[in-house]
């Protein structure tokens, strides 16, 4: 089956596939797509499935979540016989996905797409204590991220980590499926028609290069109006400062005291 796979994802995309994760066929996207990197095929018994994943990386879930049509348009997918999965994990540089954290991830997506326009400064590389501190975790479950039951398998998978960084991602999963194996034609056009919700080009096509903006134009200077005083916003999750406990170096929670004894 994985030859086939080969055969049809190669016939459908005129790219080069290649094996990966014990039969999984992929093409990486070389023709300037900027929200998902890849198109995967896999068999499970004589079903097909095709996979794209939105929004892994920050340049990529920066321009998903910042495109209130994109948002719109996948949404819709659910309506074309197309599956879409909140992903969201936490990994760190060059991870691959064994390597990271998956809670289960039962937010509906319409909700979990939304959600992350509004809360994706929360989104990105943080340091392991920022996003063990307390706060942050809570934000996470009262978000619907994780759930309460889940916390101590973040935990226990941050404390494994030799990294001192960790990526907080936002991902989408977007999938279908086949009964049998599918033409290239179907892979072709099914592949495409999420590159079009996303605001992509299509296979073939390239990314048009943005146009340069026009120079500014001067103008007279004229005296401003007293600055109102700011107004201090409150930190959020990722910004709060942390403190470390002396003896243990994990992070204090909010009662400064921590549980190591």
């Amino acid at each position: 089956m994985v030859d086939a796979l080969f055969t049809v994802l190669e016939n459908a995309t005129d790219l080069n596939a290649y094996e990966h994760d014990g039969g999984r066929v992929s093409v990486d996207f070389d023709h300037g797509v900027e929200s998902a990197q890849r198109a995967t095929l896999w068999s499970e018994g004589a079903t097909v499935h095709l996979g794209m994943w939105a929004g892994e990386l920050m340049p990529q879930y920066a321009r998903l979540y910042g495109n209130v049509n994109v948002l719109e348009s996948l949404g819709a997918l659910e309506e074309k016989g197309w599956i879409l999965r909140a992903n969201f994990h936490l990994a760190f540089h060059n991870s691959d996905w064994k390597q990271r954290w998956y809670p289960a991830n039962r937010m509906p997506a319409r909700d979990y797409l939304w959600q992350w326009a509004t809360d994706l400064p929360n989104a990105g590389r943080f340091s392991r204590y920022e996003v063990e501190n307390p706060n942050f975790i809570r934000y996470l479950v009262e978000r619907g991220y994780i759930t309460d039951a889940e916390v101590s398998g973040l935990i226990i998978w941050l404390r494994g980590l030799s990294r001192q960084q960790v990526d907080v991602r936002p991902s989408l999963a977007i999938e279908r499926s086949w009964d049998s194996e599918p033409d290239p034609s179907e892979v072709r056009d099914a592949i495409n028609e999420v590159l079009a919700a996303l605001d992509e080009p299509e296979l073939g096509q390239q990314r048009r290069p943005e146009v340069a903006a026009a120079a500014p134009v001067k103008v007279k200077r004229v005296a401003k109006a007293p600055a109102k005083k700011a107004v201090k916003k409150p930190m959020g999750p990722g910004e709060r400062p942390v403190t470390l406990c002396p003896n243990c170096f994990v992070a204090l929670p909010a009662t400064g005291v921590c549980d190591c004894g």
